[in-house]
């Protein structure tokens, strides 16, 4: 018999199966009983083949018959079934009469192989059924017959036996009263109640009360439910919202599994029940397998067309051998759920995990190893490093066929997340775990929200280099605008000029009167010398635009904002670009020219002006200049006007300086801001795409202002001494509502003026560059439950880190895990843990290694691992470390092929009783887990 080292594995039953000579309704194919059985041991073995088929591989076949176990007993004998039947089972159905009810209901009793040779002497010979006026009969063979020749005395054996299974109506009462006897015999048998409303439990009652009180006896007295129905396994396991888990708790005693069978009685129904609903159990094909439907009735049998729960064969690890002298040379199995590694101290636990993490994903382990202070040996500093083997020695087999090579894992290390949890550093590693985790998403409309993260950096760079270029210009400006306010003093004040210049025109004036000039030859002339001198200057700078049209040959260009397209995207793109730069550029040529031309019309116009001028100029200028005296007095006046218009341009220029500046200013200190709203924009879209993702964890982002960041910033580059640096930015009471525009522009100003001094020899640019930054965070926030991570137990924490680092490589690949329980408190692992686990371990394979008998038996482990080192007490069979490996329910020894048992501690005792012996609390574990779904 196999030991089924690959511990709780999906395979087919079949619990209700007839055969040929079955008491009721025979309608197997062949004249003669010979024949029949003949026709039925071929009809089996043709559907089952070789059992490569999994849909059709029956590991286990409940042999049922009415009230009698004779056709399972033959078939026992005959030993004709393939040879990939691992488990027969008796299954004895019986109709059981109920008060009042004029439907009898089917209930059936599956004993453990085991215990056959007692069945009829401890059962059947004890069961009674009253038949009015001839007593008390027993379901034994004899008095079924008696019972029939009871009815018709006439009756032939053989008729009276059928007769007699058909009078045979035992009471619930009865039944129950066998097993309140032998309490010992309910150890050995399963009982199980058909659900159809017809001949099953669901037609008693029909809201008769005294009814509904034998039903609530019955089914707090059986242990499975025969049905194929979705809706009545929904019922049974509390799914259902009319009959929650504490209803059907007092409705039934616990939750109760449903299984189903083909109910065969002919042989075009072998193994094939309506709808394709085949029975799959999760278990050894042992009855200590079968047991195990009774204490986890969900996730150990499922109603399925197809084997349930199947991962690709590329994320599943097979297993594992390794080639050194101190190790057993038998790999090591794995199956595809739930590892646990088990053994007492230094028994070669972690040792068999970290190497198999080293020879799948060597760059991961290091790393963690390195946070969680398991460094290389030779470092003192360190906790020491479990063996590690030479990487040619461990051979890693993959489900898919292939060996090692460099896969997707998760490997948690002992007291890893112990070390990510305590971590101080502003980003920590948790954060890069949430991001990563939160971008893998996609939006409502299917795109990567790593998209918006992209596109945050991309503004945000964009914002940066605008800002500094602007900031540079701002620098500029400002140093532009003092200069030429040093020029404009360099002249002289304005006001002195324009009372200069009114002086001299005075004197002009009354000397011109002298000279018998008139007041308006006078204005005429200085109007002409205004014009003259205002003309030039327009013509000059029409004739400016001129030039600057006419050599602009394009005035549309492409800013490049499509960075990260593909290439045939931007191939497009690139297209579609061209041709508006095209066809603008076409239109633009053609209306420069009007352009051009109403500038010519203008600067005609001003030459005709400055000629007109120049007319009346030369008229005048004679007269006005043939006195010395005014001649001097125009010459000065001359250079007053040159002065003045000097004068005028410095306060244009300067104008247009401060104007400028203002808008830099304006720009920058918006911008800085605006740094705000890029982060602002991105938290609303994530948060709007990470509602609902999940059960247990919601993520959210906050943008938080880093307050300390500029603070420390600010006082490295203003210091504190400074009574104005103190007033701008009070360091001791600074908080982010006091990052304003108005404070940006004040930094700047009072840089720029020099009211606040930069330390260090620091220039004003290196000063205001260091603060003028971008000052904003983005801030993943896990919540569980209530609470946030900074609110959370050390142990709900490590748990939440736990489910974080799963979740980061959601690609549904292996989970190596290293004694978690010795990072989360008692009360994470039963509440927390356990049930993460349970959940986890449908879609990913887990290998874990624990001391803990809750995470084993509580997460009801696929497979058990059992380390040994030789030693005193722990004697090897032929290797230092050994490993043995089976399921939960796996209670048996290894025995050689000549009957004795095998050598070594391991193979002395069955998993349960390792699991017993070396965890702690493995016993009461075990009873916890039989209680944990019934009263």
């Amino acid at each position: 018999m196999s030991d089924y080292s690959r511990g709780s594995e999906w395979r087919r039953w079949d619990l209700h199966v007839h055969t040929p000579e079955t008491n009721k309704n025979d309608l197997f194919n062949g004249s003669s009983p010979e024949e029949k059985w003949n026709t039925f041991y071929s009809d089996v073995e043709t559907y089952i083949g070789d059992g490569d088929d999994p849909l059709k591989n029956i590991a286990a076949i409940g042999i049922t018959d009415y009230l009698s176990i004779e056709n399972y007993l033959k078939i026992k004998r005959d030993n004709r079934l393939p040879q990939s039947v691992a488990l027969v089972l008796p299954n004895i159905e019986m109709r059981i009469a109920i008060p009042a009810q004029n439907s009898p209901v089917n209930i059936h009793f599956i004993f453990d192989p085991a215990f056959d040779n007692h069945i009829e002497s401890r059962f059947l010979g004890k069961l009674k059924f009253s038949y009015p006026g001839h007593g008390e009969f027993s379901a034994i063979r004899t008095e079924i017959v008696r019972l029939g020749k009871a009815f018709d005395n006439s009756l032939q054996e053989t008729a009276a036996y059928k007769k007699g299974i058909e009078l045979f109506l035992p009471s619930f009462d009865s039944i129950k009263n066998i097993f309140d006897v032998n309490k010992d015999m309910k150890e050995h048998v399963i009982i199980a109640v058909a659900n159809s409303s017809t001949d099953g439990i669901s037609g008693i009652g029909n809201g008769n009360g005294q009814m509904q009180g034998v039903k609530r006896s019955i089914l707090h007295f059986i242990d499975l439910v025969f049905s194929g129905n979705p809706s009545d396994r929904d019922y049974y396991l509390g799914k259902k919202t009319s009959s929650p888990i504490n209803v059907l708790q007092a409705e039934c005693g616990g939750l109760k599994p449903c299984i189903h069978g083909c109910d065969a009685h002919e042989n075009a129904k072998l193994f094939e029940p309506d709808h394709q609903r085949y029975c799959w159990i999760k278990a050894d094909p042992t009855f200590s397998g079968l047991k195990q439907i009774v204490y986890e009735p969900e996730e150990r049998v499922c109603i399925s067309a197809m084997k349930p729960q199947v991962k690709p064969s590329y994320q599943v690890i097979e297993s594992m051998t390794i080639e050194h002298p101190d190790f057993q040379s038998d790999p090591v199995v794995f199956n595809d759920k739930l590892n646990c590694i088990i053994g007492g101290k230094s028994t070669g636990k972690s040792i068999l995990l970290h190497n198999l993490a080293r020879a799948i994903s060597l760059k991961q382990v290091v790393e963690k190893c390195e946070i969680a202070g398991l460094k290389v040996r030779g470092d003192k500093k360190s906790k020491p490093m479990t063996w590690e083997l030479d990487p040619n020695m461990v051979t890693v087999n993959w489900l898919d066929g292939t060996a090692s090579a460099e896969r997707k894992i998760v490997y948690i290390p002992q007291t890893y997340l112990n070390r990510l949890a305590d971590s101080s550093e502003e980003t920590t590693e948790i954060d890069n775990i949430v991001e990563q985790i939160v971008l893998e998403r996609k939006d409502k409309s299917g795109k990567p929200l790593s998209n918006a993260k992209t596109i945050l950096l991309s503004k945000i760079d964009k914002l940066k280099s605008s800002t500094a270029s602007k900031l540079f210009e701002l620098i500029r400006k400002h140093e532009q605008f003092m200069h030429t306010e040093e020029l404009t003093a360099n002249i002289g004040k304005k006001e002195l000029v324009e009372q200069e210049l009114a002086d001299l025109r005075k004197q002009r004036d009354e000397l011109s009167q002298s000279l018998r000039l008139s007041d308006e030859d006078i204005k005429s002339y200085d109007t002409a010398v205004a014009n003259i001198d205002c003309q030039l200057r327009k013509i000059e700078k029409i004739e400016n635009e001129i030039i600057k049209i006419t050599n602009t040959v394009s005035i549309v260009q492409s800013i490049g904002v499509f960075d990260g397209l593909s290439e045939e995207t931007f191939g497009k793109v690139s297209a579609v670009i061209d041709t508006l730069i095209s066809t603008a550029n076409v239109s633009w040529n053609a209306q420069k020219f009007e352009i051009i031309a109403e500038l010519e019309i203008k600067r005609e116009a001003s030459i005709k002006l400055r000629d007109d001028s120049t007319v009346v100029h030369d008229k005048l200028k004679g007269t006005i200049e043939s006195s010395n005296a005014i001649k001097e007095l125009a010459a000065k006046m001359s250079v007053e006007t040159e002065k003045l218009k000097q004068i005028e341009g410095f306060e244009q220029t300067a104008l247009e300086v401060k104007n400028q500046f203002n808008t830099l200013l304006d720009d920058i200190s918006a911008s800085l801001i605006n740094f705000r709203s890029y982060y602002d924009e991105f938290a609303d879209y994530i948060n709007q795409n990470t509602q609902s993702e999940d059960v247990d964890l919601s993520y959210s982002v906050q943008i938080p202002f880093r307050q300390e960041d500029f603070v420390s910033k600010w006082i490295d580059v203003f210091g504190i001494k400074s009574i104005k640096s103190r007033e701008l930015v009070n360091t001791e009471t600074f908080a982010s509502s006091d990052y304003t525009i108005d404070l940006i522009k004040s930094i700047i100003m009072k840089t720029l003026n020099g009211e606040i001094v930069p330390l260090k020899s620091a220039t004003n640019e290196q000063a205001l560059r260091s603060i003028l930054d971008d000052w904003f965070n983005v801030k993943y926030v896990v919540q569980m439950g209530n609470d946030t991570m900074g609110k959370m137990s050390p142990g709900k924490k490590a748990l939440v880190l736990l489910k974080l680092l799963i979740k980061l490589a959601d690609s549904d690949c292996p989970i190596l895990i290293d004694q978690p329980e010795d990072d989360l408190d008692n009360r994470s692992i039963y509440d927390l843990l356990i049930e993460f686990i349970r959940n986890k371990k449908i879609n990913r394979q887990i290998i874990i290694v624990t001391h803990n008998a809750n995470i084993v038996l509580g997460a009801d482990a696929d497979e058990i691992i059992v380390a040994n080192q030789d030693g005193i007490d722990s004697a090897k069979k032929s290797h230092r470390f050994e490993y043995r490996s089976g399921s939960i329910e796996n209670d048996l020894s290894v025995y050689k092929s000549d009957g004795t048992l095998d050598d070594g501690v391991l193979n002395a005792r069955g998993i349960q009783r390792h699991i017993c012996d070396i965890l702690e609390g493995g016993i009461i574990a075990f009873e916890k887990r039989k209680r944990k779904y019934h009263i």
